[in-house]
């Protein structure tokens, strides 16, 4: 049985080809279609995996696939646009069908209010807190880990969520 990636946001599908590289069935989406052309050429003519990619916004996606599951998941700066062109709830709501489809591994990261470009968000109340609270509150992770940005060289924290069934 081969394990499955989901990555949310997955551009050019880096990680996708990563991961179908460790032998993973992996999944990608993205709102942007000439990331995903470009994924799609180089998954067939470099890569030469077989990661399914497809053009759609994070929020639609997830609301559509929700009996799906993977065993790994990943959303990297997906949120935090759906909270700017949605609204707070949406992205809420979009991250709790993400961490549904976890059946062992979640990667998440998403921006804080504080950030300049995220200024319309300032009164939102988002960072590290905010973050792990809602992973808790709804995700069915049995520990969730913080990668604090500054310490690993990150562009911003990572959040892995692991399921008790990994």
């Amino acid at each position: 049985d081969r394990h499955t990636y989901l990555d949310v946001g997955c551009n050019t599908g880096f990680f996708c080809s990563a991961l179908a590289n460790r032998g993973f069935f992996s999944h990608g989406v993205d709102v942007t279609r000439g990331s995903i052309d470009v994924a799609r050429l180089l998954s067939t003519y470099v890569r030469r995996d077989k990661t399914r990619y497809e053009v759609a916004e994070g929020y639609e996606y997830l609301r559509a696939t929700q009996g799906q599951r993977f065993d790994v998941t990943s959303a990297f700066s997906v949120h935090q646009w759906v909270m700017l062109q949605r609204s707070v709830a949406d992205a809420l709501v979009s991250m709790e069908w993400l961490f549904a489809k976890t059946g062992k591994v979640c990667f998440f990261e998403t921006g804080y209010s504080s950030e300049a470009h995220l200024q319309a968000m300032k009164d939102s109340g988002i960072d590290r807190a905010w973050v792990l609270a809602e992973m808790r509150r709804s995700g069915d992770f049995a520990e969730i880990e913080v990668l604090d940005a500054t310490e690993h060289g990150l562009m911003r924290d990572l959040f892995v969520g692991i399921t008790a069934r990994a």
